[in-house]
């Protein structure tokens, strides 16, 4: 998968993650596993990955 972080194609995680400020500080609240179509559809890399099967293919921005 193409990472920004490391611009370029390199085995990693990518997810989506919900935080909230507030004055008194901050916290995580939520967090998504992105999984690409291509990895979702192809069961040998997915059971490769260790991906978990209730993990869906879904854009990031539907994961928020």
């Amino acid at each position: 998968m193409y990472s920004g972080t490391a611009a370029r194609i390199e085995s990693c995680q990518s997810g989506v993650f919900l935080a909230l400020r507030m004055p008194r500080g901050h916290a995580l609240i939520d967090l998504a596993l992105y999984l690409p179509r291509g990895w979702a559809d192809d069961a040998n890399r997915r059971a490769e990955a260790k991906a978990p099967l209730e993990v869906e293919s879904a854009t990031k921005p539907a994961l928020a």
